[in-house]
């Protein structure tokens, strides 16, 4: 068995400063890992594909129980990974709303002279 805790003992004041100071280290690396990734055009593309397949900006709500609930998982992880991005950078998360705005800009323009009577 794999034991993951940083303290053996909690009365020890020592063990545990240094275990704090392990899990900070720790997710400071977590979060350079992020950032390394938002540095990347590419990175930023597929987070926000990630954010988009989890519908972290849309709803959950399905066709019966079991949809709804589903979705709402997808969304968890979703939000989990907005949150890793607004820890990491929160500058990368506007700049993927830029980024994407154009697109969702022509889509939507697409879609309005497919559904338009002169088209």
């Amino acid at each position: 068995m794999d034991d993951k805790s940083l303290v053996r003992n909690a009365a020890d004041a020592h063990q545990v400063r240094d275990a704090k100071k392990k899990a900070k280290r720790l997710r400071r690396e977590e979060l350079d890992d992020v950032k390394s990734v938002l540095d990347l055009p590419a990175g930023r593309r597929l987070v926000w594909r990630l954010m988009k397949q989890a519908r972290t900006f849309g709803t959950s709500f399905g066709h019966d129980d079991r949809t709804t609930s589903f979705r709402e998982g997808e969304r968890n992880v979703g939000n989990w990974v907005l949150h890793e991005v607004m820890e990491a950078d929160p500058a990368a998360l506007l700049d993927m709303m830029k980024a994407m705005m154009p697109a969702t800009e022509q889509a939507a323009e697409d879609t309005e002279k497919e559904d338009s009577p002169d088209a």
